[in-house]
């Protein structure tokens, strides 16, 4: 903090009051700040939180929150506005934990009604966490990843990523830390120039220095992440560049109008004989209502085709990458089963579907939805259309039966040639050639295909 100079402090304490600072708290009167009590105990130490948005024009669903008790990690949810009479769900342990962070990977689209741009996250959060000093990243459930070593603090973000294109300029899903040296290092997962996802290298920050003690992060509103390091006397904070990410100017509309329009033809005159063209020339002043729209063409997505996995899933496949499809459990049908589940195939184009009971493989069937506005497509990472209602046939395969027969053809025997050879045999000595005339293979027609 900057001091006063000698001859302004004089000139204050001359007055009848000496200066004084008055600090006044009080809540939002728009309930912007809410408190939230989470839990109540002993032995807590970290935690973390982060919001889920699937829609852009709907408010956040639900807060994930990440803490340790005792040294152990674990995860809870609840559903949001919050109410404080349902309790956090308490969802699943991690294990041996020091330091723990959360954070949701996402995109930011316009809502059409405020014309707002609001985070849409992924389906489920990203979870950080130490466990004796090796930081381990982990997208919900799946098996973690050991990003650096020596670490004992941490925090995380995601950073700025263009709603417009640009894609290359992501900020990525930034993940700051401390290590035992003292200094402060981050790694972030970014898109890449392919549209896919890569935690990319550690890189320290090298404006800190050492003798850093804490670490946290910041989004501003003009398109920055800042840092801000805890030292022993001091906080100390750094901003990146703006990463301008095509939500500052809403689009414009170029209209034209028709002024004096005036529009004049000439009669062609035929003479015989060779004389030069006629030419018809028209004025035109600029046309009105005619819109400049400047962006990418529109893509389709659709399906491309379906197919059997086992006894119990079967699986339809679009021409682009899916999204959410964890949440269409209760919106899809089949004619004739009791679907238990819809997630990903074994990429992320397709939908697969688990039935109750076993498919018959050979006969087809007929799979509804309806058009819940729940599953997307992501065309391209500015482009992810609902997918609208449809019925599809996932067309039966006829059974295959291979069976291997060893067959013994009966010869049917009508005729004998008995010949002599004389010098060669001995006297009265013979030998007989038999010849089948004709031999015949009969087969008949057991199944539905031909032969």
């Amino acid at each position: 903090m900057r001091g006063l100079p000698d001859d302004l402090m004089v000139a204050l304490e001359s007055k009848i009051q000496k200066p004084s600072m008055k600090i006044i708290a009080g809540r939002d009167p728009k309930n912007l700040f809410i408190v939230e009590t989470i839990h109540e105990k002993s032995g807590l130490n970290t935690l973390d939180t982060s919001l889920k948005r699937l829609n852009s024009e709907s408010k956040p669903a639900e807060a994930y929150v990440v803490f340790t008790d005792n040294g152990i990690a674990s995860v809870k949810k609840k559903d949001l506005p919050c109410d404080p009479e349902i309790p956090w769900v308490d969802l699943f342990t991690i294990g041996e934990a020091s330091d723990v962070a959360i954070e949701f990977n996402g995109y930011w689209e316009k809502d059409p009604a405020s014309l707002r741009f609001n985070f849409v996250t992924d389906e489920y959060p990203w979870l950080f966490y130490i466990c004796n000093g090796d930081l381990k990243a982990q997208f919900w459930t799946d098996e973690s990843v050991t990003l650096a070593s020596d670490v004992i603090k941490i925090a995380a973000i995601r950073g700025w990523i263009p709603a417009n294109g640009e894609q290359y300029n992501d900020q990525g899903l930034i993940l700051a830390y401390i290590k035992s040296d003292g200094k402060a290092y981050y790694r972030n997962y970014c898109t890449q120039n392919d549209l896919t996802f890569l935690w990319e290298v550690e890189r320290q920050l090298i404006q800190f220095g050492t003798g850093v003690t804490g670490i946290s992060l910041f989004r501003t509103n003009d398109f920055r992440i800042g840092f801000i390091a805890e030292k022993d006397t001091a906080f100390e904070w750094i901003l990146t560049t703006r990463n301008w990410a095509g939500m500052s100017v809403p689009a414009e509309k170029v209209t034209m109008t028709v002024m004096d329009l005036d529009i004049r033809t000439f009669e062609i005159q035929y003479k015989a004989g060779v004389s030069p063209a006629e030419n018809v020339s028209m004025n035109f002043n600029p046309l009105d209502f005619v819109e400049l729209h400047v962006g990418i063409p529109n893509d389709s997505a659709y399906i491309i085709g379906s197919g059997f996995i086992d006894d119990h899933n079967f699986y339809i496949q679009w021409n682009c990458e899916l999204l959410n499809p964890g949440t269409l459990l209760g919106h899809i049908a089949a004619n004739q089963y009791n679907i238990t589940d819809v997630g990903f195939g074994d990429t992320n184009s397709k939908l697969k579907v688990t039935v109750a009971e076993t498919l018959k493989t050979y006969v087809s069937i007929a799979v509804s939805y309806d058009g819940a506005e729940l599953l997307r497509t992501q065309i391209r990472m500015s482009n992810r259309p609902k997918v609208p209602a449809f019925i599809y046939t996932v067309t039966g395969v006829p059974p295959e039966v291979f069976e291997y027969v060893t067959m013994l053809p009966a010869l049917n025997i009508t005729a004998l040639l008995i010949t002599y050879k004389e010098g060669f045999f001995p006297e009265n000595d013979a030998y007989v050639s038999v010849h089948p005339s004709q031999v015949t293979i009969v087969v008949s027609q057991v199944a539905y295909n031909p032969l």
